[in-house]
């Protein structure tokens, strides 16, 4: 099919809309995105280079270690044995996107709304996320229409399997997943290593002398092998 000018430039304009649709970040717990279709059509490269995606850095060192990123289909797997800190870790992340004008949505599945969350909420400063001690798959796939950030301690929790984790990405493109993922006794990541190669990054959090450490194990970034020291906030660049 031969299309003139004036239908390609309106397909091309289209496609950018559909990816780009509703992105900004909003604070107020109701994120004003609207409704993305999933792209089932292949682009020529052409059409591609006309498209700008939202990449954006994140202040701080934690954000230096997380890197320059892209909003789109962003989701962030921790992982990390029993009692190295993955769940203060996630308060650290949820803080550095609450400061930065994402609305966020906290999920605190393992240790439900009781006195060492309160603790973690005051230590990290959380004061303005949404929280919640249930929720399901269903319920997590409606919080993505309203907000820009969804955290989730532990994944296992919402009964979803590696192939709900991917459907996620694709059905809410511009909603930023970050989900706690525990350890079998082997040491792998519960859930299957799926999980490891569709995430954004995967980051292992470690005890090492007393402190907790986040080691990039896995990112899209150029931060891979660095180390982000929770308890100083200070990040170390790995080769």
């Amino acid at each position: 099919i031969e299309f003139n000018q004036q239908r390609i430039l309106r397909f091309e304009n289209s496609l950018c809309n559909a990816l780009l649709n509703g992105v900004t970040p909003q604070g107020n717990g109701k994120s004003k995105k609207g409704k993305v279709p999933i792209l089932k059509d292949t682009l020529k490269g052409s059409e591609l280079m006309m498209m700008n995606f939202e990449t954006f850095d994140l202040p701080t060192e934690l954000g230096r270690f997380l890197g320059q990123l892209e909003r789109y289909r962003l989701a962030i797997a921790l992982t990390g044995d029993n009692g190295a800190g993955k769940t203060h870790f996630s308060f650290a992340l949820a803080e550095l996107f609450s400061k930065s004008g994402f609305s966020i949505k906290y999920y605190s599945l393992e240790m439900g709304l009781g006195n060492k969350v309160k603790e973690l909420v005051q230590l990290y400063n959380c004061h303005d996320i949404a929280l919640t001690q249930n929720g399901k798959l269903n319920q997590v796939q409606k919080d993505a229409k309203l907000y820009d950030v969804i955290v989730v301690d532990s994944y296992g929790k919402l009964e979803a399997n590696s192939k709900d984790f991917d459907k996620l990405r694709n059905a809410f493109p511009h909603t930023i997943f970050i989900f706690i993922f525990q350890k079998t006794n082997s040491g792998t990541m519960r859930g299957g290593s799926s999980i490891k190669f569709d995430s954004s990054m995967t980051i292992n959090v470690i005890k090492r002398e007393g402190q907790r450490i986040a080691v990039m194990e896995k990112s899209r970034y150029g931060t891979i092998s660095w180390e982000y020291d929770i308890s100083v906030k200070k990040t170390t660049e790995k080769m």
